[in-house]
């Protein structure tokens, strides 16, 4: 299982918002991070997605993970999720194109290091 330090109860607002920045993807991203397992790569945070972001390529995220909409909305593939939609990926689906016309905040657990598979944009590998 993980080996995560002790975290008590934290306010999303005093956690230090940090870009998160992937080669092939459009800037714009933003990853608050609770915790992580320095060992195994697990990680819990809260992810932000500017108003109007895009990628019109399919990718892959290659850890299982859970998403949970805390508000905006988020298009993926065919599938609009909203505030309070909740959706857990296994490593390796497809994402499909992406975006957010309101832009969105979401808590994110992933189960592993997080690599994403851009297709013909190549791999990036331990992004975090």
């Amino acid at each position: 299982m993980w080996n995560r330090k002790h975290t008590e109860f934290i306010w999303f607002d005093d956690v230090e918002s940090k870009p998160l920045e992937i080669e092939g993807l459009p800037s714009g991203l933003r990853l608050k991070i609770f915790s992580v397992d320095e060992e195994q790569g697990a990680l819990s945070g809260i992810l932000s997605v500017p108003k109007g972001w895009q990628f019109k390529d399919y990718f892959t995220v290659n850890a299982p993970e859970q998403i949970f909409l805390l508000s905006g909305d988020l298009h993926i593939g065919g599938f609009t999720y909203r505030e309070q939609g909740y959706a857990y990926r296994p490593a390796g689906a497809p994402h499909g194109q992406m975006w957010s016309e309101t832009g969105c905040e979401m808590i994110v657990m992933w189960d592993a290091p997080f690599t994403v598979n851009l297709g013909e944009h190549g791999s990036t590998e331990g992004m975090i």
